[in-house]
């Protein structure tokens, strides 16, 4: 017995040393642009296929709805429809909000030439350097 519970406790020490260990996310300005990408087309799609699934249960319950007597036949497919349809679009909104808050993160990344003043030989002159900085609001 004592050796099956040093051999669990040795397994469980091993495995959590030697786990998938956290990754850092890039700080680059090429990252944020392809997420911001990724997230907007997600939520177009999302988007899309929404407006069209519920604007298909729409049709499906006006074919289904008759003026004698009511609703008849498959009734409930069209509200399944829209459900899933108005479903999808609430889901399309937080990949929306994500994909500004990358924007936003790749515009505050910059990189360009800066004028820097260079004192050369006694005679003050105005050169352009590259640079890179980050903003960051307080």
């Amino acid at each position: 017995m004592k050796e099956v519970l040093l051999f669990l406790s040795l397994m469980i020490v091993s495995f959590s040393t030697f786990g998938q260990s956290q990754r850092v996310p890039e700080l680059s300005e090429s990252h944020y642009l392809e997420l911001n990408k990724k997230h907007k087309t997600t939520a177009k799609i999302l988007l899309v296929s929404g407006v069209v699934t519920a604007g298909a249960g729409i049709m499906v319950g006006l074919d289904n709805y008759s003026l004698v007597g009511g609703k008849s036949g498959d009734a409930r497919t069209g509200n399944v429809l829209i459900v899933s349809g108005l479903s999808a679009m609430a889901v399309s909104i937080p990949f929306f909000s994500s994909a500004h808050r990358h924007k936003t993160r790749h515009l505050k990344l910059s990189a360009g030439y800066t004028q820097l003043s260079v004192i050369d030989q006694n005679i003050d002159s105005f050169s352009s350097m590259p640079s890179v900085g980050i903003r960051i609001d307080l």
